[in-house]
């Protein structure tokens, strides 16, 4: 018992410290989970701009295809 007693302090430390290092993480965790957002809006925002630039290259291709044909 005496022996538990003693080792009390240190594991009250460690767990603070555990604690602390948690809520770091979390904070960690939370900034990229927002990083992570608006990454993915850039990203879909980026390929709605592919998909219009593809469209726009293939209208000028069906009109060049067109005038090579007359």
């Amino acid at each position: 018992m005496t022996s538990n007693t003693k080792e009390m302090p240190s594991n009250t430390k460690e767990m603070t410290s555990n604690s602390k290092e948690i809520a770091s993480n979390s904070k960690e965790m939370t900034s990229n989970s927002k990083e992570i957002a608006s990454n993915s809006k850039e990203i879909e925002s980026n390929s709605k701009e592919i998909e219009s630039n593809t469209k726009e290259m293939t209208s000028n291709f069906k009109k060049n295809n067109l005038k090579l044909e007359t």
